[in-house]
């Protein structure tokens, strides 16, 4: 549907152009930065991604039975992946050397580290909205889902810009972070 055509362009859309956004308000180290502590969370996010067609699958069976248990099950997926989420980035941040992320993102390990909390919360605002579209799409109301990411979509891009100018890249990261759980209603 075009609603979901707008939905993907909007999220991939920002997605694809934040490096850009900080590359050209911070330079290149900045983005390389941003990009290494994105790689050390990466871990986490493929299993979040496998989760996805499932959690609709659920969803949509759990809706078939009452909106209340849909309800429940999107608290039980915003509250698991939450604490999961957090305790992984508290994890790489606290008791993980750079010296042994250097092995897995290189030289930028060492710009990367301050980022993890702040890149810790952006995934977790992106995982409550994620849960969120979820909860939408089980009820086949699609049609709000590319209004609620193109905003998103704006206010991450606009926090990438003031954050960045702001605070640096670790400024850009918390504002980003502050943007998608705003913009999920988390």
């Amino acid at each position: 549907t075009p609603n979901l055509v707008g939905e993907f362009l909007a999220l991939s859309g920002v997605n694809q152009s934040l490096p850009y956004v900080l590359a050209g308000v911070l330079g290149v180290t900045a983005v390389a930065a941003f990009k290494a502590g994105q790689l050390e969370l990466g871990l986490l996010n493929i299993p979040l991604q496998g989760l996805g067609p499932l959690a609709l699958v659920y969803g949509i069976r759990e809706y078939e039975k009452g909106a209340q248990q849909l309800r429940s099950l999107l608290r039980l997926c915003v509250y698991g992946g939450g604490v999961a989420i957090v305790l992984f980035g508290l994890s790489i941040s606290l008791f993980v050397p750079t010296n042994l992320m250097r092995h897995l993102v290189g030289p930028n390990a060492s710009t990367a580290h301050p980022l993890i909390l702040p890149l810790t919360f952006m995934l977790l605002g992106n995982w409550i909205a994620f849960v969120a579209f979820v909860g939408l799409r089980a009820r086949a109301d699609v049609r709000i889902t590319f209004v609620l990411q193109a905003i998103i979509s704006v206010l991450l891009l606009a926090a990438c810009i003031a954050g960045s100018i702001l605070g640096h890249v670790f400024g850009a990261c918390w504002a980003m972070a502050a943007a998608y759980i705003i913009g999920s209603g988390g």
